[in-house]
């Protein structure tokens, strides 16, 4: 909420403030434009400041006398002015002057969500216009997916654009995999042990940029400014800032969605793919040159959220079931080995009469959020992953019924699990519970999505990540250290002494209300004037809380138990970004752009050690490449310092 202001709060300046918006409303009326907006905006606020420094007995006054000349006014250009106001919390201050002010405000949240490229959704039951802005200035403040971990590797985005991986791009009988996109294999730094060759393959164990070393002009698109990307076991995904699409790495079933080499064939043509790996990013040209905003890897799939809101789909050729489906009908007959078998990317034609924000994919099911903050789930259910109360295969996109009510910003896809978050910052999770890795306290599955109530006193979740086995979410915290319980408290009272101040017409009850609505605002306001999470921008604190299983120290807490609840990782401090979660290792990346890692080390994922010097010189079991706490990637620590760690 709004600090009490310590200027002048006598209603003279409250005359004055007002009386100058006024004209410079009369100006933008006769000359047939909009008042300029960080005018109307520092207006508006000296404002709404006066009005809630006022005791009771100056509001009404205040609200008799001089109010009077603001309602005159068109409702669109009140509702313009307001509209300009730095946070929701200014225009629901605002709008608490009178039953007028109220009334502008939903035309007011209408205006500023088409200033942010969106529009106001639907209300809900019982939902109000700052409860919709709400939830679409948080889908607009998703930020994009810069850092990513698969099975064996670590993708993140590079400083100027361009990309880095780091980890080993071999697995034991499927032999090289190339998910690292460094090109053809490389021979390693310097002999491994005996016996641990085909075991590690040739780890890159420190960041390498992606595509370096192609050459050509596959390379010098990845090479532009890069967007978002993704992983998951082997396979990478990568977008670019124009909204192109490139994959690489294990082509096993035509997983990379590559129907044909360029210019492979003669004529003109394209031969197909048949190569089991694919070392470099290679252009998804299935999608047709249609842009996209965001992508998202599943295990046997992947999802792409084009910019005008279409959801598309790919899938290998193996998996031929109605769990990766696109659309009704039968599966397609299986295909000869020397056909190609990759399902060239389409749309989800189910949900081509919505439009979407989110996308994720998962193992072997895929969940989508809705412009109204709606959440579909389908493929298999199994373990209540889908979140529709059974284990269920759902052949296309269905509403998860449970979510009905609560709009949904951001979808997280896991193995055996799935996240979504909340407009408010609630965090819901479902699926296998095995581990602790949705967070509520035992091991019991979910089949329907549950809040994870032990983040509700830390604060509103932001950010998230969900790997194999456990999960990593990024909370910024209350103001004040204030627990949820208290928000909610003072949120319903808030709400309560407001409507009997809009209502109220009796001078007694009217002046009753405003003391009651006052007291109900300092019960809720944070110190020194802060505004509330919800209107908080990306600058302030975040802290990181990771559960599930601990296995390799992957959750950062210095060992290797289990957390059934979410447990703050304390050694990362308050400037975490972002996180990510992959088979058995984490990735945070920090506002300075630092990446750090936790968890499995061996094949050089965590980008923290040299892998054969440090066996060479030392002698150490696998155990010595994992880290229980988060380290920063691209900088070689000494034998010595790791090894007393």
């Amino acid at each position: 909420m709004l600090a009490r202001s310590t200027t002048d709060t006598s209603p003279d300046a409250w005359a004055a403030a007002l009386a100058a918006l006024c004209s410079l409303a009369d100006a933008a009326v006769a000359g047939g434009a909009p008042p300029p907006a960080k005018a109307a905006s520092l207006l508006c606020r000296q404002a709404a400041r006066l009005s809630a420094a006022f005791p009771a007995t100056s509001f009404l006054h205040v609200e008799a006398r001089e109010v009077l000349p603001l309602l005159e006014l068109p409702e669109p250009l009140i509702a313009h002015v307001v509209s300009h106001l730095a946070t929701i919390g200014d225009m629901a201050s605002f709008g608490c002057l009178c039953t007028a002010t109220a009334a502008a405000l939903g035309h007011a949240c209408e205006v500023r969500a088409e200033r942010r490229g969106s529009r106001l959704p639907a209300l809900l039951a019982a939902e109000r216009p700052l409860d919709a802005l709400r939830f679409v200035e948080a889908l607009c403040a998703q930020p994009p997916t810069t850092i990513a971990a698969g099975s064996a590797h670590t993708l993140a985005t590079a400083p100027g654009g361009g990309a880095w991986s780091c980890g080993g791009d071999s697995l034991g009988e499927r032999g090289f995999l190339g998910h690292l996109g460094h090109g053809a294999p490389h021979a390693p730094p310097r002999p491994l042990p005996a016996g641990t060759r085909e075991l590690y393959g040739a780890p890159v164990c420190f960041p390498r940029r992606v595509a370096r070393a192609g050459g050509g002009l596959e390379a010098a698109a990845c090479e532009a400014a890069v967007r978002e990307v993704a992983a998951r076991g082997y396979v990478s995904l990568l977008l670019t800032a124009d909204g192109a699409v490139f994959s690489w790495g294990w082509n096993g079933d035509g997983r990379l969605a590559h129907k044909a080499a360029p210019g492979a064939a003669a004529g003109g043509e394209e031969a197909p793919l048949k190569s089991e790996h694919l070392p470099l990013p290679r252009r998804l040209a299935g999608l047709g040159g249609v842009a996209v905003a965001r992508v998202s890897c599943g295990e046997r799939h992947g999802l792409a959220l084009c910019r005008a809101g279409a959801a598309c789909s790919w899938r290998d050729g193996r998996t031929q079931g109605a769990e990766l489906r696109r659309a009704a009908g039968p599966s397609p007959p299986a295909r000869t080995p020397s056909e190609t078998r990759a399902r060239a990317p389409g749309p989800v034609c189910a949900l081509s009469h919505t439009r979407v924000v989110d996308v994720s994919a998962g193992g072997l099911h895929s969940l989508a959020v809705s412009e109204q903050g709606e959440l579909f789930s389908w493929g298999a259910g199994r373990s209540g992953k889908l979140g529709h109360g059974d284990e269920e295969m759902r052949p296309l996109p269905t509403a998860v019924r449970a979510l009905e009510g609560r709009r949904i910003v951001r979808a997280c896809a896991g193995d055996s699990h799935s996240l979504v978050l909340g407009a408010n910052g609630t965090l819901y999770s479902f699926g296998l519970g095995e581990g602790g890795r949705l967070g509520h306290g035992s091991e019991e599955r979910l089949l329907t999505p549950a809040p994870v109530t032990a983040l509700l006193r830390a604060g509103a979740v932001c950010g998230m990540g969900v790997g194999s086995y456990h999960s990593i979410v990024l909370v910024r915290p209350w103001p004040g250290g204030a627990s949820a319980q208290k928000r909610a408290a003072g949120n319903d009272a808030t709400e309560t002494a407001r409507s009997n101040c809009l209502t109220s017409e009796a001078p007694e009850a009217k002046r009753a209300a405003v003391l009651s609505l006052h007291a109900a605002i300092d019960a809720m306001e944070p110190p020194d004037g802060a505004e509330p999470a919800g209107d908080a921008d990306a600058s302030e604190a975040t802290l990181v809380y990771t559960f599930g299983d601990g296995a390799y120290g992957k959750l950062g807490h210095g060992d290797t138990a289990d957390q059934l609840y979410p447990r703050l990782v304390r050694s990362l401090g308050e400037g975490v970004a972002e996180v990510a979660a992959g088979y058995q290792h984490s990735a945070v990346r920090t506002r300075r752009g630092g990446v750090l890692t936790a968890g499995i080390g061996w094949k050089g994922q965590l980008g923290t050690a040299d892998l054969g010097a440090g066996r060479e010189a030392l002698g150490m079991a696998p155990d010595f490449y994992h880290a229980r706490e988060f380290q920063p990637v691209g900088a070689e620590p000494s034998c010595s310092s790791r090894c007393a760690r």
